[in-house]
């Protein structure tokens, strides 16, 4: 791969990390009004308890993985790149998983 190929994946990767971003800001400041949600429908991930965020990070996990092993058989993907790849997702989704634990923990033993 050329420096220009990986320059575009790069800028790809921050328009994408931009944009999911000003999306999950504008969902946090438009629904803060609304109380979270722990049983029914909630589509949106800030109007969710703790226990809901750990449980939807929980079984939309292997829909990533799944995801990641598709992008193995990209053209112009090399496997250096899809471990990355899987690595970062792998360590991000345990930091989210972790924190959404511990304020649901947090959350539930103040309540009592």
């Amino acid at each position: 791969m050329t420096a220009a190929t990986w320059f575009l994946y790069i800028v790809m990767g921050f328009i994408v990390l931009a944009a999911h971003w000003m999306y999950h800001t504008i969902a946090k400041v438009k629904n803060e009004e609304y109380g979270k949600v722990d049983s029914g429908k909630a589509i949106i991930y800030y109007r969710l308890s703790y226990r809901r965020r750990m449980i939807r990070s929980l079984w939309t996990m292997p829909v990533g993985m799944v995801i990641l092993v598709g992008l193995y058989f990209v053209p112009g993907m090399t496997m250096n790149a899809t471990l990355i790849l899987a690595a970062l997702f792998i360590i991000a989704s345990a930091i989210e998983i972790g924190h959404s634990y511990m304020k649901w923990k947090k959350t539930s033993a103040a309540s009592e």
